[in-house]
């Protein structure tokens, strides 16, 4: 409901709250409005004072891309890896699992490529296309792309050569 803020405030429920009741909330209202989960999610946050668990992250970053509301997944997604840093694998196999549970825009992998580079980690960024790519699921030629120019610029050369030859493989084209 439009009014769910003062349901909670005037209800013991923010007591109950927990991780994984979060996150069956978020499952349970996937048809709804991403905006408003997105407030839930946050406003849960601040009520629990714990991270919210990776699953509940993932569902609501595919969510908000099936929307278009790409900087408001952007910005989870940065959030995601924060709380869960040191675990690309996990953070990664979570996206994907919601993804193929319910997505229908590949675009949450190249913002979660994108989220990695900004934060300065390159080599998880690839390893997310590699893991995209080992699951049927190819990253945009323009984030494929920018991950090259990144890694050349890095000089991570043996992932910049894995992550093209996984593009060749592909049969995707590249720029210059």
């Amino acid at each position: 409901h439009d009014n769910w803020r003062s349901f909670m405030a005037s209800s013991d429920i923010s007591m109950k709250l927990n991780p994984e009741v979060v996150r069956f909330v978020l499952h349970q209202n996937q048809v709804g409005d991403p905006k408003r989960l997105l407030d839930f999610f946050n406003w849960s946050k601040s009520q629990m004072g714990i991270p919210q668990n990776l699953d509940s992250f993932s569902i609501l970053a595919v969510l908000l891309c099936n929307s278009n509301l790409l900087g408001p997944a952007s910005r989870l997604l940065q959030k995601m890896i924060r709380t869960h840093s040191g675990s690309c694998l996990l953070v990664f196999d979570s996206v994907l699992c919601c993804f193929r549970n319910r997505g229908s825009n590949p675009v949450v992998f190249d913002i979660l490529i994108d989220s990695y580079k900004k934060m300065g980690m390159l080599g998880d960024a690839a390893n997310v296309f590699l893991g995209a790519k080992r699951g049927h699921i190819m990253p945009s030629l323009r984030c494929c792309n920018a991950l090259l120019k990144d890694l050349l610029k890095g000089n991570l050369m043996e992932l910049f050569w894995k992550v093209y030859n996984g593009m060749r493989d592909a049969k995707m084209e590249f720029d210059v």
